[in-house]
This record gives structure tokens, C-alpha cells and sequence, in this order.
């Protein structure tokens, strides 16, 4: 009757669940494995060790409502990156918890409305996430360099998904899966 993540590991058949995600979804890894983080309503981040334990509450915010349905992705720099509810940029928080902060700011020129579905590259160095211009616009897939606070758009798309070997994978707005080469260091499409 209640929504829980389950693990299945790649050598097994059965998966099993995770104790300590009731109600948990949109889950996400932390760089090393070893945790997963998930969301539970449009309110709360939670961690937990991938083998069950006490989840650890990251943002619990019934007042605020920032943590929207549009993903989190774990940063190696210690941040949780996601989206936020509506139409607003990403924003982080330490994975230790605090004040949720900007990640990323609208480029309202261009006329984005929302950034979601982020994505932290294995370097650490950026987050591949969608840029959504509203209504039926097309989507875009770009990446948000942490050291400057800046992105660009790489490609019309959405939903991006760093492969370790140095692609990246992503749905057109037909539903086709493409694959691109994507340097992670120079932060563009090779």
C-alpha cells in the first residue's frame, strides 16, 4: 500500500527493498555508492545507506515547498543539486543539510522558465541538467559549470545522462534515445 525504493543488484534476479525509503521516489546514488538519496512529497530530501538504516532528513521543507518532482543528482563536492517546485533554476544544499541556495540562474533572455533533471558528471566539475522554455516549446539539454555559475545549451533534448564512456544520453522531443560524444572536461559535445 506505500511506495518504497527497492535495490536489485546486477548479479541478482530479486530485488529487495531499501529500509528507510517509505514513500521515497526519483531516487539517486551518491558518488561513491555506498548511499541513496530520494525525494518523499514535493517537500523533503532524505539519504540512507544503500543497505537500510535511519534516513537522514537533508531538506524538510513543508513552509518553503522547494524540492520539485524534476530530479536530484549528488555532487562530489558535498551539494545535493535539484529542482525546485514550479518554474525556477536549480538549487543546492549540502548534503549535511542547511539553507537550500541558487545553483543556477534563469537566462529569462533566452526564455527559460525552468532548469530540471540534473545530472553531476563523475569529474565534478559540472551538472548536465534540461532547460524548459514553457508550453510546447522544445527542450534543451545543457550543463551548468560549477566554478563559474554559468551554462550554455549543448543540444535540443532532455533528461541527460552521463555514460562513463564519455557520452552522453538523451530523448529528443519525439521520444528518440540519441547518444553523443561528450567531453566532460572542456564541457562540450566532441
Amino acid at each position: 500500500g506505500q511506495q518504497q525504493l527497492w535495490l536489485r543488484t546486477l548479479q541478482d534476479l530479486n530485488a529487495t527493498p531499501i529500509p528507510g525509503t517509505e514513500g521515497g521516489y526519483n531516487p539517486f546514488f551518491s558518488p561513491d555508492g555506498s548511499r541513496v538519496g530520494f525525494t518523499v512529497g514535493n517537500t523533503t530530501l532524505r539519504i540512507v545507506p544503500v543497505q537500510g538504516g535511519l534516513p537522514v532528513t537533508v531538506v524538510d521543507s513543508v513552509v518553503d515547498s522547494v524540492v520539485g518532482s524534476g530530479g536530484t543528482t549528488w555532487g562530489r563536492d558535498g551539494y545535493l543539486y535539484a529542482d525546485g517546485i514550479g518554474a525556477v533554476s536549480l538549487f543546492k544544499v549540502l548534503v549535511g543539510g542547511g539553507a537550500p541556495e541558487a545553483a543556477s540562474t534563469l537566462d529569462t533572455g533566452r526564455g527559460e522558465t525552468n532548469h530540471l533533471w540534473p545530472e553531476a558528471l563523475p569529474n565534478g566539475r559540472a551538472i548536465l541538467f534540461t532547460v524548459d522554455y514553457g508550453g510546447d516549446e522544445p527542450q534543451d539539454v545543457a550543463v551548468l559549470d560549477l566554478a563559474t555559475g554559468t551554462h550554455h545549451v549543448l543540444t535540443r533534448g532532455a533528461y541527460a545522462r552521463y555514460a562513463l564512456t564519455g557520452h552522453i544520453l538523451y530523448v529528443t522531443a519525439d521520444g528518440t534515445l540519441m547518444v553523443a560524444p561528450f567531453d566532460q572536461d572542456a564541457l562540450k559535445l566532441t
